[in-house]
């Protein structure tokens, strides 16, 4: 199994989102929402706590976006690599077709690259 198959399959092993912070008579927990489970006990309140608490409840979302950025960018450059995009095509019509690659003029890269600049 894949490093990106891996995480994929924790993230869906997990309990679904969307998680919280909460503060609970001075105990700082993520819980899943609303009313959902504990999902992790980060500490007392005031100990500098809250950042952790924050990330941790944004996993699910922050890695699912990574996820689909790195699926995305990973599917642009096996395009790219793939040899038969720089060649011509023999038509049907009976004519050769401009290789893909012209066509295409980097804009694969583009919407990869759009995805990191939300």
């Amino acid at each position: 199994m894949d490093k990106l198959t891996e995480i994929r399959k924790a993230l869906e092993a997990s309990t679904p989102g969307p998680w919280e912070v909460w503060e609970d008579d001075g105990e700082v927990k993520v819980q899943a929402k609303p009313d959902g489970p504990n999902i992790c006990h980060v500490g007392k309140y005031g100990w500098g706590v809250m950042p952790q608490a924050n990330l941790i409840a944004h996993a699910p979302e922050y890695i699912t976006y990574l996820l689909q950025l790195v699926e995305t960018q990973a599917q642009a450059l096996e395009w790219y690599a793939d040899e038969e995009n720089y060649e011509q095509q023999w038509k049907d019509h009976g004519y050769w077709s401009d290789p893909e690659i012209d066509d295409d003029r980097g804009q694969r890269a583009r919407e990869a690259i759009k995805l990191t600049q939300v």
